[in-house]
């Protein structure tokens, strides 16, 4: 999978997920369209796990990103690192992943979103819900990079989000129902893009 081929993320906590879940987790995900991965608390799920989840992901076609550990991503090899603007350290992350090693970064705001591009994303995750598409049209062609539509608070609103020409969408799994089935979540969030799964 490559990043320009990424259309739905996928922001998993699995920290407080069992060790031996974290590899099942991200294979409902993939297998309900999910491109790309996000590991948020990667490290507490330890190193084993995140590194099978890695094989999933491999096997699978999707990327799979750390949230925040560059150290962690570089040793399971995973696709990338993802970090919040304000952590913005990009070259800094690029040394520790190595050779072809992703950094993508989280915004809030216009110049937050404007600054990720600026310091040079290989991805952009805009936490702005329906503002995205204005926020989007401001960075304008300049941006160069894969922008996903984050803070998103639901199908419904994914749903008019797509309507408006966004066609990359980055969900929260905290945002779906715990006891739902992941896969048909997903999958729901995949149909929108013009997907079937």
């Amino acid at each position: 999978m490559r990043l320009e081929d990424a259309f739905l993320c996928l922001v998993l906590d699995v920290a407080a997920v069992p060790a031996d879940g974290v590899p099942d987790l991200c294979a409902a995900a993939i297998a309900g369209g999910a491109d790309m991965l996000r590991l948020r608390g990667a490290a507490a799920a330890g190193r084993e796990a995140v590194a099978r989840a890695v094989t999933v992901c491999r096997r699978d076609d999707a990327l799979l990103v750390i949230g925040g550990d560059a150290a962690l991503a570089r040793e399971v090899g995973a696709d990338g690192l993802h970090l919040d603007a304000a952590d913005a350290a990009i070259a800094e992350a690029r040394s520790l992943l190595g050779e072809g090693g992703m950094v993508g970064l989280s915004s809030r705001t216009r110049d937050e979103a404007r600054l990720a591009v600026a310091v040079g994303a290989d991805y952009l995750v805009h936490e702005a819900g329906v503002r995205c598409r204005s926020d989007f049209a401001d960075l304008g062609a300049r941006a160069g990079i894969p922008l996903f539509a984050g803070g998103i608070a639901g199908v419904e609103e994914a749903g008019r989000m797509v309507e408006a020409g966004l066609l990359r969408l980055c969900l929260d799994a905290g945002r779906l129902d715990p006891a739902g089935d992941l896969t048909r979540q997903v999958a729901a969030y995949s149909r929108l893009l013009g997907r079937s799964f």
